[in-house]
């Protein structure tokens, strides 16, 4: 799904004119990747991820020491499904939307319950 990814936001890139930096295109590259996942750095210095709505349906991020971050969304109401309902890290629910960086390097699993309406809240 990432090579996947990759090569659609590189055909992307190879479409825009000569006046478009390398700085943006890597800006936009890695917004669409963070997006993707379910979670964007808003203030990379902070160490923190705010969690967003995935559109992969399961992901995973290789780390040092062999670990593996698992990203797995479940989406009740099919593809249309676009609204978080609940979130886990490693089983519990987690408290607000807010995901640690410490935690993704720690390994483990994200699991995103999806539902097709926000009424559910």
């Amino acid at each position: 799904m990432i090579f996947c990814a990759i090569s659609w936001l590189m055909a992307i890139r190879d479409s825009f004119t000569l006046t478009m930096t390398l700085p943006l295109i890597v800006l936009m590259t890695d917004t669409y990747v963070f997006s993707a996942l379910g979670f964007y750095p808003v203030n990379p210095a902070s160490g923190e991820y705010v969690i967003g709505s995935p559109t992969v349906d399961h992901a995973e991020i290789m780390l040092p020491g062999g670990k593996k971050f698992t990203i797995v969304v479940k989406r009740k109401g099919g593809a249309g499904a676009a609204y978080v309902k609940s979130v886990k890290l490693n089983g519990h629910k987690l408290d607000g939307y807010v995901l640690k960086h410490a935690d993704i390097m720690k390994g483990g699993t994200l699991e995103f319950e999806i539902i097709i309406s926000n009424t559910h809240f």
